[in-house]
């Protein structure tokens, strides 16, 4: 059974704006701390003191698996995403977190979870869950008449997903900080996303992939709207939502780093002439280099997992960049989430070019590996 490409694209476009619009209604509650729990040591990132889950994470996964598997039952068992269903309240009762087969089911659920929150938080979250498909930006006539014309096999198709990316600063909800010099978002709100990404099961590698920023576009009124972009890598077909590369625009020695980064990676990328500029979020850094704002990425902590980069990933092919690891070898997204961290020095630029300047700079490095 095959799908159409474009048809996948637009499912996955809702999907990833749904969960936007419910991790922004759900960071609005006024008891939000109450929410929140540390997560299981099988996916606790070690880079962080402080990782967090959330009823937001848990059920903007469980809502996007759900949808996707609605509309391709073929893909049911092959949604995979950081997340359990299971969520502990704050008096100790374990819940399995879902799409329930009527908005009062959900609101009660989700109530449930919320221990102590106005039932119209409850009620505002489930509404997003089960309220019509929410509008999408329109795909240009040219990519969505190519997009038509291309069939993807659901049989050897499966998604990562990553409900909320830097729940860190999701949680904190501070503002957007941005660089002096470079004027590049590096933490707040805008640095959260939604990652949902398509990879072949044969081949491991991703064919298409959407990025959301909940927070991406604040408001005159204070409130947030989002920021979306999508690329599709399959066979020949390269299409995307992003600008065209444009060096003269783009700060062009910028490398995206974690604040974590070890000092002699930063020593050896300064040393190359490069400029590392730590951010917050895999998948917030890897988009800024796909969007064409910084030159590269690197990450030597084995600090990303795979439904961190599936969709960056997908992102950075359909522009002609990349994703590799420090000897040149691509990621496989055809593991289980118990072997889902990317264990290695990853790089992601935009241009053969630009990757080989993160190669040569690290060649000084040479444990990292």
């Amino acid at each position: 059974m095959e799908c159409q490409g474009a048809d996948l694209l637009h499912v996955l476009l809702c999907c990833s704006e749904r969960a936007a619009h419910l991790a922004r209604v759900c960071r609005q509650s006024t008891i939000f701390q109450d929410v929140v729990e540390g997560k299981a040591d099988i996916i606790k990132n070690k880079t962080v003191m402080q990782d967090f889950k959330t009823v937001a994470d848990v059920m903007v996964q469980a809502m996007v698996q759900h949808y996707i598997s609605a509309e391709y039952p073929a893909l049911g068992g092959h949604v995979l995403g950081e997340e359990s269903c299971q969520f502990t309240t704050v008096n100790g009762t374990c819940l399995d977190l879902g799409v329930q087969p009527t908005e009062q089911e959900t609101a009660e659920l989700l109530e449930q979870a919320m221990r102590g929150a106005d039932a119209s938080t409850a009620a505002r979250m489930a509404s997003v869950v089960h309220g019509p498909p929410p509008d999408v930006g329109p795909v240009a006539a040219e990519a969505c008449r190519r997009l038509e014309g291309t069939s993807l096999p659901l049989e050897d198709l499966a998604v990562w997903i990553d409900p909320i990316d830097c729940t860190s600063e999701y949680v904190r909800g501070a503002p957007a900080y941005t660089d002096d010099v470079t004027r590049l978002v590096t933490s707040g709100l805008p640095a959260v996303t939604v990652l949902v990404g398509v990879f072949r099961r044969s081949s491991g590698r991703p064919v298409m992939g959407v990025v959301t920023q909940p927070f991406g576009n604040q408001n005159s009124d204070g409130t947030w709207s989002s920021a979306q972009y999508w690329g599709v890598c399959h066979g020949d077909l390269r299409l995307s939502n992003l600008p065209p590369s444009s060096p003269a625009a783009a700060p062009s020695s910028v490398v995206m780093t974690s604040r974590s980064e070890r000092d002699d990676v930063i020593s050896s990328l300064r040393s190359a002439g490069l400029q590392p500029m730590a951010a917050s979020g895999a998948g917030y850094k890897l988009l800024q280099v796909a969007l064409g704002s910084a030159l590269g990425f690197v990450v030597s902590l084995s600090s990303t997992f795979l439904w961190d980069t599936c969709a960056p990933d997908a992102l950075l092919q359909a522009v002609g960049g990349s994703l590799v690891f420090k000897d040149g070898k691509t990621i496989r997204y055809d593991r289980t989430v118990a072997d889902s961290r990317n264990s290695g020095c990853l790089l992601a630029a935009r241009d053969e070019q630009s990757l080989k300047r993160l190669t040569d700079a690290l060649a000084t490095c040479p444990d990292v590996l």
